[in-house]
């Protein structure tokens, strides 16, 4: 593919931006290395659309914002069940949750799942009878200190204040 350097993409009138972008094209990339696309890729993007659309069309990039998530969580034991060691079990648990990562999560439009994600950890093992799991979600920002700056973000996750778990 032309696209190779790409994990997902997500485009969307300049109409439903906000602020709107009336005849525009929005066009975020999620990189299968780093974060963000540099101004090359965008532009080697940018090229082939070109080819591609109708007269007239402008793409715009916006940098994806990512909502990260900490999953702490601690998984109960059956030792009559046990037949790895409670490090291998933990190894096991992460990796799932690694996976359940990658497959699931880092891609637009999916969302982190509280049930699945303690289903996953309670089927890691057949000696897992329980988990106590929280998530945190946080964004990163890093202002420029040197200038004044007003910052605004629109959160279209519906984030719950209510806190969940599991015995």
């Amino acid at each position: 593919s032309t696209l190779s350097g790409v994990k997902d993409v997500i485009t969307y009138g300049g109409e439903e931006a906000s602020p709107p972008r009336y005849g525009s094209v929005c066009i975020s990339v999620l990189p299968l290395v780093g974060d963000y696309l540099t101004a090359a890729e965008k532009g080697a993007i940018s090229s082939i659309l070109k080819t591609k659309a109708v007269a007239n069309t402008k793409f715009e990039f916006i940098d994806p914002l990512y909502l990260n998530v900490v999953l702490n969580s601690t998984a109960y034991l059956d030792k009559t069940q046990l037949n790895k060691s409670p490090t291998q079990v933990a190894s096991i648990i992460k990796q799932n949750i690694i996976n359940y990562s990658d497959n699931y999560l880092n891609k637009f439009n999916n969302l982190a799942k509280y049930s699945q994600l303690v289903t996953l950890i309670d089927d890691s093992d057949a000696s897992i009878t329980s988990n106590d799991t929280t998530l945190t979600m946080y964004y990163n920002l890093f202002p420029n200190v040197s200038e004044k700056t007003a910052y605004s973000f629109s959160v279209y996750n519906n984030i719950s204040t209510k806190v969940y778990s599991t015995t």
